[in-house]
């Protein structure tokens, strides 16, 4: 197949590249810096995580870049050029940047919508039929009730976004949703669970959330004092639980959907892991690397011994999911035929990955400050 990939610098994106090109399939970057720039990059972090580019890209044959512009007419082709872009490719894949501490640019600056709405109407163009493939999170389905969130494209529709992010990937899926059926694209919407690895961070590849709040905490923790330990009480919940899954499972599953032939319009899948991973174990692993003891209590008031101050967005956005109790549906996965194999989230599998981020202060440029205070700091749920 041919294959255009946007975002393919991201965490999941560079892992979704190499399943492309190991599957022998042909891949063109859709690139907003120097085509050659983003595919030498690609290579080149391939490389980082351990593939062997030789045998993944063979040479590079199989791998091209083009660039384009998300916020022009066309991407910034002209006419002729974009609808010459448009035949080129039998699937097309958005992979929206997360935040990415390292500054890398990526499509669209990460914006889901922004580059959904670009790109749609690329696949809806051509004479033949593309597909469209959407990268999105089980986050974006928002506040719902304890218990199955359901695969139902209904579900795009419903949903309480908590926080900017999860806004933000709700409404790009709700976008591919509406005119994936107006044009009569074959659309799937890839809600993947919260993705992680157990590989050290290096400084040239993007991180997972979980590795970018350990680099936060070890910024935090550098500047106390020696022998200083703290117990912080969050509000959560002991029996919680999230969604953590391995990236490259996710990768691979989702490579696997990209080769099944689909109908027109949106189709939701829940790339989930099979067993989620209790909160407390996942609390456990940044009690392991810092001198920190975190306590969940009932929701209500929680209080740190110590003022915090600088910590990008704050930390009100996470606490909802300290108390998460969800389960997923994945019909869509079995109609699909496709397997998430998945290896045990263990303590030791969290720690190997959140282990060295702590000490990546230098990727910040300004330290988040803590001081001991007489009066506690209080963090509303």
């Amino acid at each position: 197949m041919d294959i255009a990939l946007t975002g393919g610098s991201s965490f999941l994106g560079l892992r979704l590249a190499a399943e492309f090109l190991k599957r022998g399939h042909r891949l063109t970057l859709l690139a907003t810096d120097d085509p050659a720039t983003v595919r030498a990059r690609l290579l080149r972090r391939l490389k980082l995580l351990g593939y062997p580019v030789e045998t993944v890209a063979e040479d590079g044959a199989d791998l091209d870049a083009t660039y384009v512009d998300p916020e022009a007419p066309h991407l910034g082709l002209g006419r002729i050029g974009w609808e010459a872009l448009a035949e080129r490719f039998d699937v097309l894949w958005h992979c929206p940047a997360g935040l990415d501490i390292s500054g890398a640019p990526d499509f669209a600056g990460g914006v889901p919508a922004k580059g959904a709405r670009a790109l749609l109407p690329l696949a809806a163009r051509g004479s033949r039929t593309t597909a469209f493939h959407q990268v999105s999170t089980v986050l974006a389905h928002g506040a719902q009730e304890p218990g199955t969130v359901r695969e139902h494209c209904d579900v795009l529709k419903q949903g309480a976004p908590r926080n900017p992010y999860e806004k933000a990937y709700a409404d790009a899926d709700q976008y591919v949703d509406i005119v994936a059926a107006q044009y009569s694209v074959p659309a799937v919407v890839h809600r993947t669970g919260i993705l992680i690895t157990d590989l050290a961070p290096h400084p040239e590849l993007p991180q997972h959330s979980l590795a970018q709040a350990a680099a936060i905490a070890g910024r935090l923790f550098a500047t106390a004092e020696q022998g200083y330990h703290l117990t912080l009480a969050l509000p959560g919940d002991p029996e919680g639980s999230l969604n953590l899954l391995p990236v490259v499972s996710a990768a691979q599953a989702m490579a696997d959907i990209g080769e099944c032939a689909q109908e027109p319009g949106a189709r939701l899948v829940h790339v989930v892991n099979g067993r989620n991973t209790p909160v407390s174990r996942a609390l456990n692993a940044f009690e392991q690397l810092f001198p920190v003891r975190l306590k969940l209590r009932p929701p209500g008031a929680a209080y740190f011994p110590f003022e915090v101050r600088g910590l990008p967005g704050g930390l009100n956005g996470v606490l909802p999911y300290l108390r998460q109790h969800h389960s997923y549906e994945t019909n869509a996965l079995r109609d699909f035929g496709v397997p998430v194999t998945s290896p045990a989230v263990t303590l030791n599998y969290l720690v190997r990955g959140l282990r060295g981020a702590g000490t990546e202060a230098a990727r910040f440029p300004e330290a988040p400050r803590a001081r001991a205070t007489a009066a506690p700091l209080t963090l509303a749920p």
